[in-house]
């Protein structure tokens, strides 16, 4: 028998290393299906609102009882107690994460705003709390998640048109006051206003189904309290230290730093989301990885103790979490981005998938309207998939690396050649494996995400890192810190600019467009199977082959089928242009109003004198309130076209 010196002589592990105890024990799939229960059920109750799936659930656990009562008696195979125990505990988890969630939302279909509303508008005037960052959205539309009394989170609508008059909610303070239109990307997370506005049903699933779209502007807006006070003051020192930055990088540092895209427009965000990077302007795992990441290298680098260093990371977290505010987003993110340090903790990377599933079943518990939230499912894709998907890959690149011809013959790579495989990898693998759910959400799939990816992978770590350190110091006492906190982030503008370059070039290559939907997320889905398996089994190339005929074969005839309309390559589009040049109305009726409310208050009248002219081309539309430029024309429903001269620097002759 060979002794312990001879065998590691001969390159094999420790008997008590981490991969030795991985190999004996095997990956911990335990917790797998009982994750997946319990995010069955609680997507089954909020898309059916009903207590159906509860139902079933609890038929599945009696029934899994009495088949283990009844094996645990009998004499049979062991791994039908094996089964009958596990299925008896999944339902039961399972039944009661649906218990919960179907009681939230006989709590919330009960309240007296939603009685009468079925497919009807109906109207709200009461206080609410801002409940997450605002964002802009279509034509200067700010989206701002607000919390109802009884209800829970909505997504409010302010219409840039809702110019209020009094103090605005930038500066030191609102109290009192009224946001004007130009405010509406300062409300912050704790602030508390009177709205009056309007509630329809929501278009899709949600676990509240309405969304609100203001009538006014907010009214008597008050400061925010306690973490939230404290995290909109940093916000504010942040903000004050990105406003002048060059390259427009104060544009996209707040997004990837705390996840507050209140300064990024539609245009830029959507550039971010045709190449991939939108996960980049939110606060995500990743985030959440480099924070920990980091306090992880600094304990290390001062000779910290195994438990003083997971005790650094998990103080680096509650920080984080504490300087981006206790949002839901943010909390997902958390969780989902702390499972590494689980893997960390044990010195095996296999508990991840355990810590996922914990994960999982936590955030179920927590806010189970996560379960049909796309941003959720892409975290949790792309955190398995790394972890599925990684270990293979890096085996199979790195087994192949000394067959590159600029490589000595039959050397093994260094450690940091396998690092650097493994961080390109690990880009590689979270773009892939959501494909498919990229592909059920919008039908489009960008062909340029994973080069995009790949070529900011170096710099999001120092924006990270950098940015939390200039926002502690620029918020401290900015008329000693700021000077210092420039100096910390000045580093990150030119990564800050690099990362805006790409977004900006890579938005311009087509995309692969196709219907969209559960049929072709299933056919990305096998494609991405038989993809991975050819890297992991490339010796069964005769095997995987007919697999790839198969899924080709199949593409083409639904192709031909759609008359080759079904798959095809698409520009993203881009605004047009505005008109710079100055804009010559003479012989066209022309209406000046004050915003666009007035303009479809004299809908008539205009309907009116475009009969009379012959033509909507013959009319104009001169719109005199000030704001943010639009990035593309505009035009009322009947085609009259609308200029904005003090928005877009139009001149008018």
């Amino acid at each position: 028998m060979p002794s312990l010196s001879s065998s590691l002589v001969l390159g094999a592990p420790e008997p008590f290393s981490p991969e030795a105890v991985t190999k004996a024990r095997g990956v911990d799939l335990r917790l797998v299906p009982v994750a997946l229960g319990c995010w069955l059920m609680a997507t089954a109750i909020i898309l059916t609102r009903s207590f159906w799936p509860l139902v079933v659930g609890g038929l599945i656990t009696l029934a899994s009882v009495a088949w283990w009562w009844h094996a645990r008696r009998s004499y049979g195979a062991p791994w039908r107690r094996l089964l009958a125990r596990s299925a008896a505990i999944v339902g039961a988890v399972a039944s009661a994460v649906g218990l919960g969630t179907w009681w939230r939302i006989l709590i919330i279909d009960a309240q007296p705003l939603l009685q009468d509303l079925s497919t009807t508008a109906g109207s709200v005037q009461q206080r609410v709390t801002v409940a997450g960052l605002p964002k802009q959205v279509a034509e200067g539309t700010v989206l701002v998640p607000v919390h109802i009394d009884g209800l829970g989170e909505v997504p409010l609508f302010l219409r840039p048109d809702l110019a209020g008059i009094g103090a605005g909610v930038g500066g030191d303070g609102v109290g009192g006051g009224t946001a004007s239109a130009g405010d509406f990307t300062a409300l912050q997370p704790g602030m508390s206003f009177d709205i009056a506005a309007t509630m329809r049903p929501a278009r899709g699933a949600e676990m509240v189904p309405v969304t609100l779209s203001a009538a006014r502007a907010p009214e008597n807006i008050t400061d925010p309290e306690g973490i939230w006070g404290v995290t909109a003051w940093l916000r504010r020192g942040f903000h004050a230290l990105c406003a002048d930055l060059p390259w427009e990088a104060g544009k996209i540092l707040p997004g990837m730093v705390m996840g507050d895209v209140s300064m990024q427009d539609s245009t830029l965000r959507n550039q971010f989301t045709v190449t991939g990077l939108s996960h980049l302007s939110a606060v995500s795992g990743s985030n959440v990885a480099v924070v920990t990441g980091a306090a992880l290298v600094l304990a290390t680098a001062c000779r910290a103790g195994r438990l003083t260093r997971l005790l650094v990371a998990a103080g680096a977290l509650v920080a984080f979490v504490l300087l981006v505010g206790p949002e839901p987003s943010v909390l997902r993110a958390a969780i989902m981005g702390s499972v590494g340090l689980v893997a960390v903790a044990s010195a095996r990377w296999t508990d991840i998938i355990a810590s996922l599933s914990a994960a999982i079943i936590a955030l179920m518990v927590l806010s189970p309207g996560m379960a049909i939230s796309y941003a959720f499912v892409l975290s949790v894709a792309a955190t398995a998939g790394i972890v599925v998907v990684l270990p293979w890959w890096s085996k199979a690149v790195l087994a192949r690396m000394p067959l590159i011809p600029w490589l000595p013959a039959h050397e093994r790579p260094t450690q940091l050649q396998a690092m650097v495989v493994r961080m390109v990898l690990v880009a590689i693998a979270a773009d892939l494996v959501t494909i498919p759910i990229i592909v059920h959400m919008t039908g489009k799939v960008s062909l340029v995400a994973v080069v995009c990816n790949l070529a900011v992978t170096a710099v999001v770590p120092v924006i990270t890192v950098l940015g939390l350190m200039a926002a502690l110091l620029a918020a401290i006492y900015p008329p000693v810190t700021m000077l210092l906190a420039k100096l910390i982030v000045a580093p990150a503008v030119p990564c800050a600019a690099w990362v805006l370059q790409v977004a900006r070039t890579g938005s311009g290559a087509p995309m692969l467009a196709t219907p969209g939907g559960w049929l072709w997320a299933g056919i990305a889905s096998a494609l991405l199977a038989v993809l991975l398996a050819s890297v992991r089994y490339a010796s069964y190339w005769r095997t995987l082959r007919w697999g790839w005929a198969t899924l080709m074969c199949g593409v083409l005839m639904i192709g031909v089928w759609g008359r080759g309309g079904v798959i095809k390559l698409e520009t993203p589009d881009a605004p047009a242009a505005i008109q710079t040049e100055p804009v010559d109305l003479a012989g066209k009726a022309v209406f000046q109003v004050r915003d666009d409310d007035q303009a479809m208050r004299q809908q008539q009248q205009i309907d009116a004198v475009v009969a009379e002219k012959g033509g909507a081309q013959q009319v104009a539309v001169i719109v005199t309130q000030c704001g943010k430029p639009h990035d593309r024309p505009s035009f009322m429903p009947n085609g009259v076209p609308v200029y904005y001269p003090c928005k877009d620097k139009v001149e008018i002759r």
